[in-house]
């Protein structure tokens, strides 16, 4: 989606702004999910443990 984005989105100048500031939002979002810690086993939505 982010590579369709970077090379369709830029046809105009509303667009432009609006897809920057998109990628930029996404971007940040992506590094704040991968700084979280590693889910411990037992946790809610955690894989359960191998046997």
């Amino acid at each position: 989606m982010t590579s369709e984005t970077v090379s369709l989105g830029w046809w105009g100048l509303f667009p432009l702004f609006v897809t920057t500031i998109t990628l930029l939002v996404g971007t940040s979002a992506y590094a704040a999910i991968n700084s979280l810690p590693p889910r411990l086993p037992g946790m809610p939505g955690a894989p359960p443990l191998a046997e």
